[in-house]
């Protein structure tokens, strides 16, 4: 998922084990942000290491552990009993530049995530959300149209898309499917995303 240089967010990792749900104390993990030589150990707590379902967790870091923007890696590992059971995995994501619109500075806007599954609990990839405005809004001199944009899901079946705070959202998932109205509520945090089936 889109991280923000030196801002917390959240990442989700798909993890393959028999014993779900791994609890923070059963996992090690460590963390290399851009530009650093030197692995550093993240302290997990059930509020940073949550259980999604179907063997995907959420990650969360802080402004520091992400860092700045190029490639963020993690080492995610088994502890105690379950070391030898889940040995050590790679993940990559990427940490993009935090760049503002002089137009559109004092905008806030909201993340949503989320993914598609189907029954047997594989993802599918590649499907797609249609998300509009329930009608055009104009903020902070920015005037957005009620045009719905198409929301394409990873090769897991991950979404991940943002609205103007307080905007009334139309969100059509055809291949569910599945129709939902909402006003765009505020982020718990800066930079935490809300997961879609929340709402």
């Amino acid at each position: 998922m889109r991280l923000r240089e030196n801002r917390p967010g959240e990442v989700r990792l798909f993890i393959a084990s028999e014993r779900h749900p791994l609890v923070a104390d059963a996992i090690r993990v460590e963390v290399l942000a851009h530009g650093e030589t030197t692995w550093r150990k993240k302290a997990l707590t059930p509020a940073s290491w949550r259980h999604l379902g179907f063997g995907v967790y959420v990650l969360a870091l802080d402004g520091e552990e992400v860092g700045s923007a190029g490639e963020l890696a993690l080492i995610v590992a088994g502890r105690g009993d379950l070391e030898a059971s889940l040995p050590p995995s790679l993940h990559r994501f990427d940490v993009v530049p935090v760049i503002e619109a002089p137009g559109s500075r004092a905008m806030m806007r909201t993340t949503f995530v989320g993914r598609v599954i189907a029954l047997d609990e594989r993802p599918i990839p590649n499907a797609h959300l249609i998300v509009r405005l329930m009608q055009p809004l104009g903020m902070q001199g920015d005037f957005i149209a009620a045009q719905p944009i198409t929301v394409q899901c990873d090769g897991e079946g991950q979404f991940e898309f943002d609205a103007p705070t307080g905007a009334t959202l139309h969100v059509n998932i055809p291949c569910l499917p599945m129709q939902k109205q909402f006003v765009v509520p505020p982020p718990a945090a800066i930079g935490m995303p809300i997961l879609l089936t929340s709402l």
